[in-house]
């Protein structure tokens, strides 16, 4: 099979405006400007935009934590590798499964993980009625977490 190559991961070096400005313009161009596609089905996200210019999914991309995010350059730096993912599986460099979860309306909802292994990188879409949603995408950080997603692919 071809390699993957994803693109570079991004330097992020400058001040924050540049650095979330230079991230934004990766997630408008691959998010926004271009529609993306999974099993022939639309993906969205989360468009609000709360006390920022930046939309929903665009923050839960580059930052961490429950109550209050705080950015996380690991996850921030592969950003331009979400698309690619979800357009290049399948390849033998991307591990997949599926997983029924529970949203917060208590509705069994269906998640599509795709896990770029080598590069420790996590793509989450959720299936909703005709579309995904992308949920999440993150970098496994330690051993532990990389056991516990290990886990849950040969488990799946």
């Amino acid at each position: 099979m071809t390699p993957l190559n994803l693109p570079d991961k991004l330097d992020l070096d400058g001040s924050f405006e540049k650095l979330f400005a230079r991230l934004y313009s990766v997630f408008k161009a691959d998010f926004i400007d271009k529609s993306v596609f999974y099993q022939g089905l639309p993906i969205v996200f989360d468009n609000r935009k709360v006390d920022s210019e930046y939309e929903e999914s665009f923050w839960h991309l580059v930052t961490r934590g429950k109550n209050e995010r705080i950015p996380d350059f690991k996850r921030a730096k592969r950003i331009p590798w979400i698309r690619p993912i979800i357009e290049r599986y399948p390849h033998e460099d991307i591990l997949f499964w599926i997983e029924w979860d529970t949203d917060r309306r208590g509705r069994r909802v269906q998640k599509h993980y795709f896990w770029y292994e080598e590069g420790s990188y996590i793509v989450v879409l959720k299936k909703i009625p005709k579309r995904y949603f992308l949920t999440t995408a993150f970098y496994v950080t330690g051993r532990r977490n990389y056991l516990y997603y290990k886990n849950k692919y040969e488990s799946a």
